[in-house]
């Protein structure tokens, strides 16, 4: 297959919560297109954070808002599915299947993470993660249906990335999970180091680890967009 040009800020998105005079409220986290459908999924708490309406910001040369419908919200696999109006994304990335996730392949997250808000206003700015799934975990008992077949990756998930598409780095650009959250939510010491210097003075050394990014499975997407399909 050869390449296929995409820009990731028109099928990549971020959501924002929208007033109801329709002005754009605030940044909530990333969103993507998936499926034959192309619908916009998410993470449910990405949502959860705004009892309005929602909506997205389309990324061209003038960014516009529009209004971003919830089709199904589903706390347990901490999944949402979403309908915009009035926009038609140029590529919807397709839902791969299990067999297809493997660890050592290199995959990549369009996200939102590094966006700030600055006297109210957002300054949208996505950032490339790229990595691979280190391992497949069941995290069930920390993340309910979410953590079924849950992918461990190699880099962090940063605050306002929560719904991003973890796809392949080459087209088709298959969708293997949804970015939700960090193995750890904060930075532990990983390992503590006594040195003691030439005047006998000891002091310690503590290094960090950065945290690894959880993403829920895309067997879960598939069964979340499979239900409104049909």
């Amino acid at each position: 297959m050869s390449d296929i040009e995409i820009v990731p800020s028109l099928c990549v998105v971020p959501i924002v919560g929208l007033h109801p005079d329709g002005g754009c409220g605030p940044f909530l986290g990333t969103g993507s297109f998936v499926g034959e459908g192309k619908f916009l999924v998410t993470c449910e708490h990405v949502l959860s954070q705004w009892e309005g309406s929602y909506g997205i910001s389309a990324h061209e040369d003038q960014p516009q808002i529009y209004v971003a419908n919830t089709l199904h919200r589903n706390s347990n696999i901490d999944l949402a599915c979403l309908k915009v109006d009035g926009y038609e994304p140029p590529y919807s990335f397709p839902l791969a299947e299990d067999e297809e996730i493997i660890l050592n392949q290199h995959v990549c997250a369009f996200e939102y993470g590094t966006t700030e808000t600055v006297a109210g206003h957002i300054n949208f700015s996505p950032a490339n993660r790229m990595g691979n799934v280190t391992r497949i975990r069941d995290l069930t008992d920390r993340f309910n249906g979410a953590g079924d077949h849950m992918l461990e990756l190699s880099f962090p998930a940063l605050k306002g990335a929560s719904g991003a598409p973890i796809i392949t780095w080459r087209p088709p650009f298959k969708l293997f999970g949804i970015l939700s959250q960090n193995v750890a939510r904060e930075l532990h010491p990983s390992q503590v180091e006594t040195i003691e210097d030439e005047g006998g003075n000891v002091e310690e050394v503590i290094k960090f680890y950065l945290p690894q990014g959880l993403a829920i499975n895309v067997k879960h997407v598939r069964g979340l967009i499979g239900g409104i399909e049909t």
